[in-house]
């Protein structure tokens, strides 16, 4: 992965492989797919090897075959469990002690120490063959069960903690699930490296005492979600907005990347890639990095999210705020996928410029001859040559990339940078782009011209002339609606466009929010459609979310209104909905059949849309999101159509 791209420091990569490896053949599981815990199931023959007995009546440790069916999915086909003997014969002081250290060998060696204060309960089941006898007080004895501490650097300052002891009921013979908790106080807990079974008998137990053991386990503490926060912000310029989502690490990037190879080299006019940024992260974030890259396309594809690092041959522009201002280079490197060598930052460096500007501003590189580049940043412009024999390393299929990376971890939450145009001019094929990114909420309103390459596609988005502020969330944010209210009572669907999922991030942007309403949520459930016949309301906050009863329709009397309301799971209409919806209905001679529907666009969140049925009977309607397809549908109440033609009764006789 690309480390921090800073010219002043010449960078080496060295990669370190770690293998945690156990005792050979074992078959301990460690933390498995199912569970984040030290879970053992005795899946293999040879997974009881790592026991061991310290002391007491000598015990028979062994795998067997016997298994149970688990009610929590660990065991695979074919699973056993593991098997202790133990030949009591009623003496007094009889005891035994048998454990396991967590890093498959001896229990003692220190070799893999655990914190047991990030755990909070030993759960083992267990079930005793019926051959054994119950024990003097009508139990089968008492396990103490708990975990094994070590002090490191020694063998023999050893103590057993908790959890606590168990009691082995006479319904053990079938199989049971034992779940012993701890609290994180317990003295020593931080560092364990085993666990322990022992059993003190004195006598109680008389005879060969045959249990089997199966998924023994170390439970993990679960993790509390974190605290739910909310912010609310102007969009301080318009265009596209690169956002820092992805915390894992200083590397990931955000970049956007032509569509169409985008080459200057044997281009007969000079070809310009220019970037214009209007927001960046303060000095307090030094180092966040915008970039141009020219990636070739072989042997890697367009789109890739490292280019820079697995192309073999790519041109870089980096723009990175500093504590006192900017700095730009401009490099390349050839011949060297997967990796830079001494080229990016070292010997292929063509032109480093320092200002004490700050990083808003335009940038380009102009090619005027396949060798020939002027180099323009805000205040500054120089002339390199490239070299020849690298510039025709550069021919089509070579794409254009733009975008961002974090590069320190202190740039890596909700920082933005704005790009208000980007630009390429008379490349190869005559292609030119010229995007100010003001034309939609979502970047594929761009037909075609630009692909993500990013580690999250998701926090790039234009903000639009006029959009105001932007609104985000902690919550995990599919499939909850925002919404805004003036009083904490009253709550209505929020004024946007769109809504953006990501990362446990959500973003939400706003013309103007409604004057006074300047309290903000977000409410689990996706929007849904509701369809409204004649004689029905909208009714938030209830079951149905309908007040009244559909009334019936005179098929001789034509069209009758049908009201479709988008709603957010309270049955709240969403006043800023505009999407267009589709009406169908299960009468075939009605005027939106299946085959040919009727169609209506949302003006604050509903539509009406006018509609009869073809014949007598009771029929439904059926409205679909051809705006947001991932909308659930929605079907009407069912309405009867009837025959309202008048019969004249006929007069008594005398009248």
């Amino acid at each position: 992965m690309k480390q921090q791209l800073r010219i002043q420091q010449w960078l080496s990569s060295v990669v370190t492989a770690f293998a945690l490896a156990g005792l050979a053949g074992t078959a301990w599981a460690g933390p498995t797919s199912e569970s984040p815990d030290w879970l053992e199931t005795f899946d293999a023959t040879n997974s009881t090897s790592v026991w061991w007995q310290w002391w007491g009546v000598t015990a028979d440790i062994t795998w067997s075959a016997y298994n149970q069916t688990n009610n929590l999915g660990y065991n695979a086909a074919g699973s056993g469990s593991m098997e202790w003997q133990i030949p009591f014969v009623g003496a007094g002081g009889e005891q035994f002690n048998i454990l396991c250290g967590f890093d498959y060998g001896w229990q003692w060696d220190n070799n893999l120490v655990l914190d047991g204060t990030l755990y909070n309960a030993m759960i083992f089941d267990i079930k005793v063959d019926p051959s054994t006898a119950l024990g003097k007080d009508g139990t089968y004895g008492t396990l103490q069960v708990g975990l094994a501490l070590c002090t490191p650097g020694t063998w023999n300052n050893q103590s057993f903690l908790p959890p606590e002891y168990y009691t082995i009921p006479a319904s053990a013979t079938n199989w049971t699930h034992v779940v012993l908790s701890y609290p994180p106080t317990v003295t020593g807990l931080p560092t364990v490296q085993g666990y322990d079974f022992d059993m003190w008998s004195n006598g109680n137990l008389t005879n060969t005492w045959t249990v089997y053991i199966d998924n023994v386990e170390l439970q993990k503490t679960p993790t509390p979600p974190p605290p739910v926060t909310m912010g609310f912000s102007k969009v301080l310029a318009p265009g596209l907005q690169l956002t820092t989502t992805v915390a894992d690490g200083e590397d990931p990037r955000q970049n956007i990347y032509s569509l169409k190879p985008a080459s200057w080299y044997g281009a007969t006019t000079p070809v310009t890639y220019s970037l214009t940024i209007t927001n960046y992260p303060s000095s307090s974030y030094p180092y966040f990095q915008s970039q141009i890259e020219l990636c070739n396309g072989e042997p890697w594809g367009p789109g890739d999210t490292s280019a820079d690092w697995n192309s073999t041959n790519v041109v870089m522009v980096s723009i990175q705020n500093t504590p006192t201002g900017t700095e730009m280079y401009f490099a390349y490197k050839t011949n060297f996928p997967g990796g830079w060598g001494n080229q990016i930052f070292g010997t292929n460096v063509l032109c480093y410029i320092t200002t004490t500007n700050s990083p808003v501003g335009t940038y380009s590189v102009t090619f005027t001859q396949n060798t020939n580049v002027l180099v323009q940043m805000p205040g500054f412009s120089t002339n390199v040559i490239f070299p020849a024999a690298s510039a025709a390393l550069f021919a089509d299929p070579t794409y254009v990339y733009f975008g961002t990376q974090p590069n320190k971890a202190n740039n890596t939450t909700n920082l933005s940078v704005t790009f208000a145009n980007v630009k390429v001019s008379n490349a190869m094929d005559d292609l030119a782009i010229d995007d100010n990114f003001t034309d939609s909420n979502d970047l594929s309103s761009t037909n075609g011209v630009w692909g993500f390459a990013a580690a999250d596609p998701a926090g790039m988005w234009i903000a639009p002339p006029g959009s105001g502020y932007y609104l985000n969330w902690s919550l995990p944010a599919s499939g909850y609606t925002l919404q805004q209210s003036s009083d904490l009572a009253n709550w209505y669907g929020l004024i946007s466009a769109k809504t953006w999922n990501f990362n446990s991030v959500g973003w939400t942007i706003l013309g103007q929010p409604l004057p006074g309403h300047n309290f903000f949520r977000s409410v689990k459930g996706t929007p849904q459609l509701q369809v409204l016949m004649p004689g029905e309301t909208n009714a938030p906050n209830t079951v149905t979310g309908k007040g009244g009863s559909p009334t019936s329709e005179c098929l001789q009397a034509g069209q009758f209104v049908v009201t479709v309301n988008l709603c957010d799971v309270n049955w709240n209409i969403l006043t800023g909905a505009t999407d267009t919806v589709l009406l169908t209905s299960n009468d075939p001679t009605s005027s939106a059949p299946v085959s040919s529907p009727s169609s209506g666009t949302l003006v604050g969140g509903t539509t009406q849309i006018y509609f009869n049925f073809g014949q007598t009977g009771t029929f439904t309607c059926t409205s679909t999101d051809v705006t947001n397809p991932g909308y659930p549908s929605s079907t009407s109440s069912p309405t009867a159509s009837i025959n309202c033609t008048t019969i004249r009764p006929i007069r008594p006789a005398g009248r």
